[in-house]
């Protein structure tokens, strides 16, 4: 269990209830059912030793079953590879025998668990896109204040990804409160989690928003000298649906994001006319977009794609999905572009970072300020597993994932 807490970060709470019965039983019907079938052609009756086996079995799958869907069933943490390692040295040191320069060793690698708590520079922001499956949950840090786009789907009462993985990020991240929180539409898939965030302490002054609640066209929010501005839907918008999604443009005056919902066709028309009308074009572009409906055929139009020019474009969708998402002509929409595409079903949770810099010129007191952004994910950079490193050189229509990918 801890290796596999520090490895994977979770680890089964209800295996120790589930081994302590079903070990027992499977030892006793295993060794009998096979010696059962050695003699049944001998001895006909012993058939019945297989429907008492059949009996007893699916009321162990049942109860196996039931004990899995409960939501405390998995305990998971949010950790990383080098926080791992360090606490599984210090768990080796504790274990062994008193030797010279044992508590200096133990407290060397206790430091980066010390320093992890250490609260994050204020003039960098990032952008954390989660692994959700089929389904969206987004969130923006800077200094110790949070916003959230979407928060994942819900099955069975249970927010898995807002309450397993986006809340305890952010305060694995040092974040003090969540200032708002934007759902772009009401399907499950991307307003799951919206009590689950409610309830959250970090939650307690969030201000929300959705298509019929806040989210109007020209509306222009500051938040930790960032703007987040809203292009779509329409002012008085009383549809809360894919088409009218809320298109969110997140900037800090050089560097942006676009989240663009699930809007489809017809919207992203509206929105690139009425901005070539009103001669606001530019406030379409970014630098990184999530894709609209999760790399929908019906999205991602060309005129789309080229009002935007994104550098990079992150599509939120589950592996082997049932709808083939990203559809095979919007990935040769981007790559005819040269954009490049990062799937969350492959990366696993990405973190894009914008960071500011000031560099000086010829050893001069005039500085310049450098602007760039740094995506890393979970797969390729945070958490480099062994035995997934042969998908990243895979095709990118057969695993879903693109070779013009960094």
């Amino acid at each position: 269990m801890p290796v596999s807490l520090l490895w994977f970060g979770s680890a089964s709470v209800v295996s120790v209830i589930a081994n302590i019965i079903a070990v027992p039983i499977v030892t006793l019907i295993l060794p009998v059912t096979l010696l059962s079938l050695m003699t049944l052609l001998i001895t006909p009756w012993l058939s019945v030793v297989f429907s008492i086996a059949d009996v007893v079995l699916t009321w162990l799958l049942a109860f196996l079953d039931y004990l899995s869907e409960q939501h405390f069933a998995i305990f998971e943490i949010s950790i990383n590879t080098p926080q791992s390692w360090c606490i599984l040295g210090i768990a080796i040191l504790c274990f062994l025998p008193h030797f010279q320069c044992k508590k200096f060793l133990v407290i060397l690698f206790a430091i980066p668990l010390f320093l992890i708590q250490l609260p994050y520079n204020d003039k960098h922001w990032q952008m954390h896109v989660f692994d959700a499956g089929q389904a969206s949950a987004i969130a923006f840090t800077k200094g110790n204040r949070a916003i959230v786009v979407d928060s994942g789907v819900r099955y069975n009462g249970y927010a898995k990804t807002a309450e397993a993985h986006l809340l305890p990020l952010l305060r694995a991240n040092g974040i003090q409160a969540i200032d708002h929180v934007f759902h772009t539409h009401s399907d499950i898939d991307h307003a799951g989690g919206l009590e689950a965030v409610r309830q959250s302490p970090l939650a307690t002054n969030a201000v929300f928003y959705s298509p019929i609640s806040g989210c109007e066209r020209g509306k222009i929010i500051m938040w930790q000298q960032l703007s987040i501005t809203v292009l779509w839907p329409r002012e008085g918008n009383k549809e809360d649906s894919n088409a009218q999604s809320c298109v969110l443009h997140i900037s800090d005056g050089h560097q942006s994001v676009l989240i663009a919902g699930d809007i489809e066709r017809a919207s992203e028309y509206a929105l690139v006319t009425e901005h070539i009308n009103t001669a606001q074009l530019r406030e379409l572009k970014a630098d990184v977009l999530v894709a609209p409906h999760h790399g929908s055929a019906t999205s991602s139009t060309g005129a789309f794609i080229k009002a935007v020019a994104p550098q990079a474009v992150i599509y939120t969708q589950g592996f082997e999905n049932r709808w083939g998402f990203p559809a095979k002509q919007v990935v040769e929409r981007y790559s005819a572009r040269k954009v490049k595409q990062y799937l969350t079903s492959v990366t696993g949770y990405i973190r894009v970072s914008f960071e500011q810099s000031d560099l000086t010129e010829n050893h001069e007191t005039t500085n310049i300020s450098h602007w760039s952004f740094k995506i890393e994910t979970q797969r390729a950079h945070m958490a480099k597993r062994w035995y997934i490193l042969g998908v990243f050189s895979t095709s990118p229509l057969k695993s879903g994932f693109c070779p013009n990918i960094c």
